[in-house]
């Protein structure tokens, strides 16, 4: 799941789900035991029902802002999702939380990762 931040709101992209939040994906040094998939399920639930929390729609512009992120960064195959997600953030003047370090790669996107302190 990717979440993403606009001024005080929270959207949430429920294409995303399988990306970065499933047991199958998300297994990394600093989440050895991924989430079973109904604690997932549990923690979507508890965000999509938070009164700060939209979900993002593509709009009229995602297709020419997929279209040139994908131009732009030559990613293809298993990364069409990851572009996809970089293109609805920045549609939306978003910021994207991820620690997946792929998303560094489109121009344009802004990144946090929200398992590293912030110094500001």
């Amino acid at each position: 799941m990717v979440v993403v931040s606009a001024g005080d709101r929270s959207g949430v992209s429920l294409l995303a789900f399988d990306n970065g939040f499933s047991p199958n994906h998300y297994q990394s040094k600093n989440f050895p035991k991924p989430f079973s998939t109904s604690e997932a399920l549990e923690m979507v639930g508890r965000l999509l029902k938070s009164s700060g929390t939209i979900i993002l729609q593509p709009g009229l512009e995602h297709f020419s802002l997929l279209k040139r992120i994908v131009a732009e960064s030559a990613v293809g195959g298993a990364m069409l999702m990851d572009a996809h997600l970089a293109a609805l953030a920045i549609e939306h003047g978003a910021t994207l939380a991820s620690n997946d370090r792929d998303f560094r790669r489109f121009n344009g996107l802004k990144l946090i990762n929200p398992l590293v302190k912030s110094t500001q």
